[in-house]
């Protein structure tokens, strides 16, 4: 293609409106058929847009405000004298203010997400998590305050996106207030005394502690800023969980504290709760009782009546709604696992959140056929998620990875493969990305480019991640059918990978299991 110039955009204001102005570069024009899909956020004032290329025949309209502005804008260039079109992404800032003025906000057909390497968030893990538990400890007795232990891992979006929103935005600093805050990343071998000791599962996991390390309560996943924000106030004001006793807790209290540390991944205890709130017969009624049921022993029984009662909104659904989706069957038919589950999904989608609809949607999809219905839902849950991205590539991060599966379900690999990228590039000694992006062009038939970023990954992995590494490496080069290559990976990550005592209950078993069934499944020796 012979026309490679740069777009010039420029926004204008008055106190009439406000517009962006597109100009092609010489020899180009804007595909009028193709999609125009941005966003601009200007002093808190958000517009986005979702236009055919026709729309750029005049200023694209927007909402105005004062200050800083962020934002991206996509669209297709092709020839005036040609048939050929490229895919052009340009990333907006600048600085508008006044009754009126003109600026311009970019050029070129690069994000500039790619020139400045966004911080990484492994920065902020403990480089020994004993050593830096024992401090905040001894903090926390000497200001009377409660630790904060964060278990999480680069490669977790969640955790990601709660360091972003929370833990590290200084506009939340007075939520961290009297809290001695330590992280830890549960991928090393030094993280598992710890992750033992407070019984981790899933992360990340929040557990709060007292100047003595006796739990005071935990919790499991990240949802939203507010809700994560009334969380640590009612610890803060001594609404404890851990500390709750079966035969000091009424049936129906049981049943709701069963619920949350079955949610919390705290088996034994919500066990416990569950025998407790099961003393009466009524608790059987309770929606609490069942999804704390149903999320221990995936009784089908529990789900129909989940499907047919639980009327707990979106937060209560998503609670138990990906375990239901691994009772359904294993072809590509999208059968419900029970009755009516699509339309108990449907339902709670009106009050949904943006991370929440996405996720809802994402369900829908898996409940539908293979082929173009389940990519409609996947392509609806990309639409879904994107008021949530902010086009800062740091804030994002908790997002990319499962924005890159959608648009991957959607039918977009290349999509897919553009962000994973444009993401490794930012974080390029990190294995999280790298091992996203070969298993998406794994996925899609794609092994030959999947070798790369699959050796980028074990190349920078460490841990628990190097034995997820290795396994992903060697299954790119089983379907290279070189086989000898692969089990090579796989003999040396056993051999290094360190292996945990007897009793100490961590998920590092688990990834050497996976990795060793690879193992036995490959011929030779």
């Amino acid at each position: 293609m012979s026309a490679t110039g740069l777009l010039l955009l420029t926004l204008s204001w008055s106190p009439r409106g406000a517009g962006l102005e597109v100009v092609a570069p010489a020899g180009e024009h804007v595909a009028p058929d193709a999609p125009v899909r941005g966003w601009l956020s200007w002093g808190g004032a958000r517009t986005d847009w979702d236009l055919p290329g026709a729309a750029l025949k005049a200023h694209l309209p927007l909402v105005a405000g004062q200050g800083a502005l962020v934002g991206a804008l996509r669209l297709s260039l092709c020839e005036d004298a040609g048939t050929t079109c490229r895919l052009v992404e340009v990333a907006l800032s600048g600085r508008a203010e006044g009754r009126r003025g003109a600026v311009v906000l970019g050029q070129g057909a690069s994000p500039s997400q790619d020139a400045a390497p966004p911080p990484s968030p492994a920065d902020h893990y403990a480089t020994d998590p004993d050593a830096a538990f024992s401090l905040a400890l001894a903090q926390a007795a000497s200001q009377g305050g409660l630790v904060l232990v964060d278990f999480g891992a680069t490669w977790c979006p969640p955790c990601n996106l709660m360091a972003a929103q929370v833990l590290h935005d200084p506009a939340d600093a007075d939520a961290l207030a009297g809290f001695s805050l330590v992280e830890i990343d549960a991928d090393r071998p030094d993280s598992w005394t710890l992750k033992d000791r407070y019984a981790v599962g899933g992360y990340p996991t929040l557990v709060v502690v007292d100047p003595s390390g006796a739990e005071r309560s935990r919790r499991v996943g990240y949802d939203d800023e507010d809700d994560l924000r009334a969380w640590l106030a009612a610890v803060r004001q001594g609404e404890h969980q851990a500390a709750w006793v079966p035969e000091q807790t009424a049936p129906a209290l049981a049943a709701e504290r069963a619920w949350i540390l079955a949610r919390s991944e705290r088996e034994e205890a919500a066990r416990a709760m569950l025998a407790r709130a099961a003393s009466d017969p009524a608790t059987a009624e309770l929606a609490a009782f069942r999804r704390a049921r149903f999320v221990l022993d995936l009784d089908r029984q529990d789900l129909a009546w989940l499907v047919a009662h639980d009327a707990g909104g979106p937060d209560a659904v998503l609670g138990w709604l990906f375990d239901a989706l691994s009772l359904g069957e294993a072809d590509a038919t999208g059968a419900d696992p029970a009755p009516g589950l699509r339309a108990a999904v449907a339902a709670v989608l009106p009050a949904a959140s943006p991370t929440q609809a996405a996720d809802l949607l994402y369900a829908l999809g898996q409940l539908s056929p293979a082929g173009p219905e389940r990519q409609a839902w996947l392509a609806a849950a990309v639409r879904a998620l994107a008021p949530a991205l902010t086009g800062d590539l740091a804030l994002d991060r908790g997002h990319l990875e499962w924005q890159a599966t959608l648009l991957a379900g959607s039918g977009d690999v290349d999509g897919a493969v553009a962000l994973l990228g444009r993401a490794a590039r930012a974080w390029p000694e990190e294995f999280t990305f790298h091992d996203g992006l070969a298993g998406v062009l794994l996925d899609a038939g794609r092994p030959a480019e999947a070798l790369e970023p699959a050796r980028l990954a074990l190349r920078h992995s460490w841990g628990d991640n190097r034995l997820r590494a290795a396994r992903g490496l060697a299954q790119v080069l089983v379907a290279l059918e070189r086989t000898d290559e692969a089990r090579a990976v796989i003999d040396q990550a056993l051999a290094e990978a360190p292996r945990p005592g007897e009793g100490v209950d961590v998920r590092t078993p688990r990834y050497l299991a996976l990795l060793e069934a690879l193992r036995a499944e490959l011929p030779g020796p």
